[in-house]
C-alpha cells in the first residue's frame, strides 16, 4: 500500500508533509475528505492516525469555529419549539448569562475550568437585572443556567462538535450552597401582625386595592391580568375571578429598547382558575 504521506516543497524551498483521508460520513451521508499539512513527517503520521481512530470509534470531532453564543442560538431554537412565549423567555432569560461570560469564545476551545469560572462569576457579580448589577445571582438562578448551558453542549456532542460536555460535572460549590440554605433559613412567611402593619402603611396607596388581592392567594401575573367586567362582582357576591394571567416576557426578535412585551393568557393548570372572595377593604377601594 502506498504511503498516504506525501512530501511537499514549497516555492519557498521549505518541505512539508501532507496526507488526504476520509473522516466520518456528513449527516446527509455525504463524503467527508479531511486535508492536512505539517512541518514533520512524524506529526502528518500521528494526526493521521488519530483521525482514523477516532473516526472508527464514533469520536472525531470537526473542526469548527462555532462559538458558545451560536450554540446557544442553536439550542433555544429547539428548546423552544412549541412552548408558551412565556416558557421561552424564561429560557432565553436563563442563558443570558452564558451568552455574556461566554458567548464569543469558540466552542471547541471551551475547558472545564471555563465553566467554573462562569459558575464563580455568577456567584459573585453576574446581576444585570432584577437587582442590583453587578452583585451575585441567586443559586436557584445559577443552577438553572448551568443546567441549560448543559443541555446545549449536549446538542453540541451529538452534532459532533465536541467530544465531551465540558459542564457535565461542574457543580456549585458547596460554600455557596451553605451560604444560600442559610439566607433561606431566614426567610418566613408573614405572620398576621406584619400583614396588619402592611395594610396600615398602604392603606392611602393608590394601589392598596391591588396589593391586597396579593394577600389573598392571588400570584403577581393574577392580579395584573386581572379583567374589570368579567372577573371582579362588587354588587352581588362579592367575589374575584382569577381566569386570566398578565406578564411581560422578553423577545429578541424585537428591536433593541423595546423587547419586553406583554403576553396574556390563560391559567396553566385548571386548579388556577378559582373564584376568591373580596375583603371588604379590597371593595371599597376597588
Amino acid at each position: 500500500m502506498s504511503d498516504p504521506i506525501t512530501k511537499v516543497i514549497l516555492k519557498n524551498g521549505s518541505t512539508r508533509y501532507r496526507f488526504v483521508t476520509d473522516g466520518p460520513r456528513r449527516p446527509n451521508g455525504a463524503r467527508r475528505q479531511i486535508r492536512k499539512t505539517f512541518d514533520t513527517k512524524k506529526q502528518a503520521r500521528d494526526e493521521l492516525a488519530r483521525i482514523r481512530h477516532q473516526s472508527t470509534t464514533g469520536t472525531f470531532v470537526v473542526p469548527s469555529k462555532v462559538t458558545v453564543g451560536e450554540l446557544l442560538d442553536l439550542w433555544l431554537t429547539s428548546a423552544i419549539r412549541g412552548v408558551e412565549e412565556a416558557t421561552a423567555s424564561n429560557y432565553d432569560n436563563a442563558v443570558r448569562p452564558a451568552r455574556l461570560f461566554l458567548g464569543e469564545k469558540r466552542l471547541q476551545l471551551l475547558t472545564e475550568e471555563d465553566i467554573e469560572a462562569f459558575v464563580d462569576w455568577m456567584l459573585t457579580r453576574g446581576r444585570q437585572r432584577g437587582g442590583k448589577p453587578g452583585t451575585g445571582l441567586g443559586l436557584r438562578s445559577v443552577r438553572l443556567t448551568l443546567g441549560r448551558l448543559r443541555s446545549a453542549l449536549n446538542l453540541a456532542v451529538r452534532r459532533g462538535w465536541v467530544a465531551r460536555n465540558v459542564a457535565e460535572h461542574v457543580r456549585v460549590s458547596r460554600d455557596a450552597v451553605r451560604k444560600a440554605a442559610q439566607a433561606d433559613a431566614k426567610r418566613r412567611p408573614w405572620d398576621e401582625t406584619e400583614v396588619k402593619a402592611f395594610i396600615e402603611a398602604t392603606k392611602s396607596d393608590r394601589l392598596f386595592g391591588v396589593m391586597l388581592l396579593t394577600l389573598i392567594a392571588e400570584r403577581p401575573a393574577e392580579v395584573c391580568g386581572t379583567r374589570w367586567e368579567e372577573d371582579v362582582d362588587l354588587t352581588g357576591a362579592g367575589t374575584i375571578a382569577v381566569g386570566n394571567t398578565r406578564t411581560i416576557v422578553y423577545d429578541r426578535s424585537l428591536p433593541k429598547g423595546s423587547r419586553n412585551k406583554v403576553v396574556e393568557k390563560d391559567p396553566k393548570t385548571r386548579n388556577g382558575r378559582r373564584v376568591l372572595p373580596l375583603p371588604s377593604r379590597c371593595k371599597r377601594r376597588l
